[in-house]
């Protein structure tokens, strides 16, 4: 009875631990691209995690539009957008394509980031700052995303220290290949709940049994 017990713990643990990462799939390096493509099932849309340096808006901007990787064609891709309008005062949120993506690693907005897996070069240096698509009115600044605490703000347009990532819709593979070194898949309700119900069998063996 104890050992059965402990298994039906541990597949229940491991259940929820799974389903946990699961929204993100971790495609891997595409072809040799110094970048990484994630599908994001929560948002329907495929990241981009690029090795990059630095840029000004408008270059980030090109940048994203230029985009063939996956084998896409150029004009797929675009810097993410925020839903959030208000970016005159720093705010900690989980609106926008990265605040969504900050809560589905696992982090809470205001605190500090513990989880950036399975991105490769997310936050690295640590502290960087990333573009949004949606500018400021006047356009001469654009909202930013801070992962470190999950904030966000803006930045003038000429600003070259700013980081960029780029979103695309749906899957980019088509197929939402899961490999070995990605989340793992959700382990489906029905074997959630054997450990449970192995237990209740086992219990009435017990009763019946006496």
């Amino acid at each position: 009875m104890k050992k059965l017990l402990f298994v039906a713990l541990l597949a229940t643990v491991l259940g929820f631990s799974a389903l946990a990462h699961a929204a993100l799939i971790d495609n891997g390096s595409y072809y040799g691209t110094s970048g990484v493509l994630i599908y994001d099932s929560v948002q329907n849309i495929t990241w981009y995690d690029p090795s990059t340096t630095g840029n000004t808006w408008s270059g980030a901007m090109s940048w994203a539009e230029g985009l063939t990787v996956g084998g896409t064609t150029a004009g797929s891709w675009s810097l993410p957008t925020t839903t959030l309008a208000s970016g005159t005062t720093p705010t900690y949120t989980s609106q926008g394509e990265m605040g969504q993506l900050y809560v589905e690693l696992g982090n809470t907005p205001g605190g500090f980031e513990t989880n950036l897996s399975p991105f490769k070069y997310l936050e690295n240096p640590i502290g960087t700052i990333y573009w949004y698509s949606n500018e400021l009115s006047g356009n001469t600044a654009s909202y930013t995303y801070y992962f470190l605490f999950g904030q966000q703000s803006y930045d003038v347009n000429t600003d070259s220290g700013v980081i960029e990532m780029a979103v695309h819709s749906g899957d980019v593979l088509g197929n939402g290949t899961i490999l070995p070194n990605g989340p793992t898949v959700p382990i489906p309700a029905s074997l959630l709940l054997l450990g449970p119900g192995l237990v209740g069998l086992a219990s009435l063996r017990r009763r019946f049994g006496k």
